[in-house]
């Protein structure tokens, strides 16, 4: 979870420069598992062209509206710093909890994300909605198409490990398919946090990180005695 004052941070935290957030490797990682999954049958001639028409668009989709107030980014920002702060000095503090709206006013603060990711909690579930351009490396075939589509992530948290995995997922209306979820589903979304060695400290100082009801939870270890 990146978001602390040195090298984990909310996105739009006021006065330090901006860094990388979990929720941009989620969201640009989303786009990358997908093309790796495309980039298997670049060379299949009519079925790649198949999948560009099938689980591509000619345009973006509207995502839905979300907050980017900054006295509310800011009000964030202090709570996540209190409970950072005493997790990793072994203070009692109760657990910390973001609903889908606080998260998404996290992503409408980074500007690489703002119009290309929403995130969802129904029935105990995460999902990403998003709208990517493709093309930017360029990929055959992508130039001016646009992966609009929804996600369902699984989060899984084992000894202060942090794994987000696409469990299903749906490009331009359609399921993609089954070959490429299976693809998906063996990449960690968060891998790039296991270079953070200040991220991996801290989520060692965790019990849990989980979905529980329509939130997102992060509850810390029981401290020493």
């Amino acid at each position: 979870m990146n978001m602390h004052s040195e090298g984990v941070q909310v996105d739009g935290e006021p006065g330090t420069r901006r860094r990388r957030s979990w929720l941009w490797y989620l969201g640009v990682g989303l786009v990358v598992v997908a093309l790796l999954g495309l980039a298997g049958v670049a060379g299949l001639g009519w079925y790649w062209w198949s999948l560009v028409r099938n689980y591509t668009g000619t345009a973006p989709v509207e995502l839905p509206a979300a907050s980017d107030s900054e006295l509310d980014r800011t009000a964030l920002w202090i709570r996540w710093q209190t409970f950072y702060e005493s997790v990793r000095q072994g203070r009692p503090v109760p657990p910390f909890e973001l609903t889908a709206d606080e998260l998404n006013l996290l992503i409408t603060g980074n500007p690489d994300l703002r119009d290309h990711l929403r995130v969802e909690i129904t029935n105990g579930a995460l999902y990403g909605r998003f709208s990517f351009p493709l093309g930017r490396e360029g990929q055959r075939g992508l130039t001016g198409r646009f992966l609009n589509g929804r996600a369902r992530i699984q989060i899984q948290f084992s000894d202060g490990w942090l794994s987000l995995n696409v469990e299903e997922m749906e490009a331009n209306g359609r399921p993609i398919p089954r070959w490429i979820l299976r693809r998906l589903s063996r990449e960690n979304l968060a891998r790039d946090l296991d270079r953070n060695s200040e991220a991996v400290e801290f989520l060692h100082q965790l019990e849990a990180v989980e979905i529980v009801g329509d939130r997102l939870v992060l509850r810390p270890l029981p401290p020493s005695p």
